[in-house]
């Protein structure tokens, strides 16, 4: 997963005015792009925020560690999991809903907006 990331950091600094935020689907690709604005001797986030989803471990190892919006995934699976009991012994499909709340994790990775940008 990190290397579509990575490529689409790429074509996104391609750009005639490259953004000066990403927010990417997961963890991992935003792993990707943090190499690819690296390797490109850009800075995080003097130069690119970057924002992740889920918040595996890695990302609080990276340099600058990785803001990200934290999901239960584990509350996910048993939710799941308690469902697909329920329909099993009933054996009629759920109609209920499970809402579970993300939060967002601040780290290093972004920074207020820069002067002028937008």
């Amino acid at each position: 997963m990190e290397e579509p990331g990575a490529r689409a950091m790429e074509r996104l600094l391609d750009l005639p005015r490259p953004p000066t935020a990403v927010f990417a689907v997961n963890d991992m690709a935003t792993v990707g792009a943090h190499a690819a604005v690296l390797r490109r001797g850009l800075h995080i986030p003097e130069d690119v925020s970057l924002v992740g989803y889920n918040d595996v471990p890695l990302v609080a190892r990276l340099d600058p560690p990785l803001t990200t919006v934290y999901v239960p995934a584990a509350e996910f699976g048993r939710a799941a999991a308690e469902i697909l009991f329920e329909q099993l012994d009933s054996g009629a499909s759920s109609r209920r809903r499970i809402v579970f709340e993300p939060w967002l994790v601040v780290r290093g990775s972004t920074a207020p907006p820069r002067a002028g940008a937008g």
